[in-house]
């Protein structure tokens, strides 16, 4: 279930890009969104594109899986990215990697189109 402080968050990754939520006062980023910044306690909030890009901070590969979408994909691996823009974001890694990136290796996010239309998130590896 989407939140009301997270809509705008799933809207973008809909519409192929990534938003990451930031406080409306002191400006620090956040992720998951949430209702109160975590530095400063404000309520204001702003959203903030971001390329996407990052270092990995950790992986693990899936072998069992309750979400539809992912069965006929198991095994599959889920990153945890330390993005540039300061936050940390989970996705899967791109279904046709060969390995998996080693920490610290940089990926970027990018939309799969899915056979319903929609885009699914995932890291690839980049040079």
């Amino acid at each position: 279930m989407t939140t009301l402080e997270a809509l705008p968050y799933h809207e973008a990754l809909a519409a192929g890009h990534l938003l990451l939520q930031a406080c409306g006062d002191c400006g620090a980023l956040r992720h998951p969104p949430s209702p109160m910044c975590p530095c400063c306690q404000s309520v204001n909030v702003r959203w903030q594109r971001s390329a996407g890009a990052g270092a990995v901070h950790s992986a693990v590969t899936v072998h069992h899986t309750t979400t539809p979408a992912y069965r006929e994909r198991t095994p599959y691996t889920v990153l945890t990215v330390a993005l540039d823009d300061g936050v940390r974001l989970l996705a899967p890694l791109d279904f046709d990697a060969q390995a998996v990136p080693p920490i610290g290796a940089r990926v970027a996010l990018h939309f799969a189109p899915q056979t319903d239309g929609s885009l699914l998130p995932l890291f690839k590896t980049v040079p």
